[in-house]
């Protein structure tokens, strides 16, 4: 346990903090360690403030996490309690140092996945010792080149009952999808969607999902661009002489009816529809997904003619 009296307590106030959240604030200790202390109350959803569960956690489940964080190789966790004139008011942690995942959303979709990866090992650890972490949010991850920090497993968001398990990766999964810039892809009928053949966020987010997602993520492709001025009775044999991902572009989004109608078609037509976009989004499709080379059919064509 670490004691501080309210001289000391206000000499670590007056240092720049190194950040805060919704139940404490970060000060560094040194160039090594870092105090967060705990807010005396916090405001719920409706704005309205009462006094701060994790000041009201008993210190054994401060024990515990603490002993369970000494196991972890990927993360540090919390090293110690911390008491002000003998009452408790926060905990001790290795200070952190490099750059939050948030603010790392532009990095090219390879450096992104590189970076989910490391995040679900560092998950598959937690949940490993029992520590079932239910706020992965990108603010609260840490890039340090060949490791990314998960912090904040000392509020109430983290738990060690196995009831937490799935909803865990569920908060994971979702994190990633958003990481992965799902959003970029044209939103289309869920009929339709569960039948095309991109990478999909998985329905049942599990530990064997999320790697098989981000797998397909990473595989490379080389898409084919078709639109409604194709002949799409050519497609079937251009697909014989290579392996496209054919992707259908809209000018604007449809009707729900007309996606079904669209993919209808293509089906009809003997063509495996990878995915549909917009054509004003094609120069966003790196972002979400990745491409190997890329061509419209109509160049296609022409390279075949010449």
């Amino acid at each position: 346990m670490v004691s501080m009296n309210n001289q000391e307590w206000e000499e670590l106030s007056k240092k720049e903090s190194l950040g805060s959240g919704r139940f404490g604030i970060v000060y560094p200790k040194d160039d090594m360690n870092a105090y967060k202390i705990y807010f005396k109350q916090v405001a719920d959803d409706a704005g309205f403030y009462h006094d701060n569960p994790c000041l009201l956690f008993s210190k054994k489940r401060f024990q515990r996490l603490i002993e369970k964080c000494q196991e972890l190789e990927f993360t540090d966790g919390i090293s110690d309690m911390i008491q002000i004139e003998r009452n408790f008011a926060g905990i001790a942690m290795p200070r952190q140092y490099g750059t939050k995942v948030c603010h790392m959303m532009d990095e090219p979709l390879s450096k992104r996945i590189q970076l989910a990866k490391l995040i679900v090992r560092n998950a598959k650890e937690l949940t490993d010792h029992h520590i079932y972490h239910c706020d992965y949010k990108l603010d609260n991850m840490i890039y340090q080149g060949d490791n990314v920090q998960i912090v904040d497993l000392d509020d109430i968001h983290t738990h060690f009952s196995p009831l937490y398990y799935h909803y865990s990766i569920d908060i994971l999964g979702l994190t990633l999808a958003a990481f992965m810039k799902d959003d970029l892809h044209l939103a289309v009928p869920r009929s339709v969607h569960k039948k095309l053949l991109r990478a999909d966020t998985p329905c049942t987010y599990t530990y064997r999902a999320i790697d098989h997602y981000l797998q397909e993520k990473e595989r490379p492709k080389d898409i084919l661009w078709i639109d409604s001025d194709t002949d799409l009775s050519l497609i079937p044999f251009i697909l014989q002489k290579h392996d496209y991902s054919v992707v259908y572009l809209l000018d604007d989004v449809l009707e729900d009816s007309e996606y079904k109608k669209l993919y209808a078609l293509c089906v009809s037509e003997n063509i495996p529809l990878y995915d549909m976009a917009l054509k004003k989004n094609v120069s966003k499709y790196p972002e979400f997904d990745t491409i190997r080379s890329d061509t419209s059919v109509y160049e296609y064509q022409y390279r075949k003619v010449i």
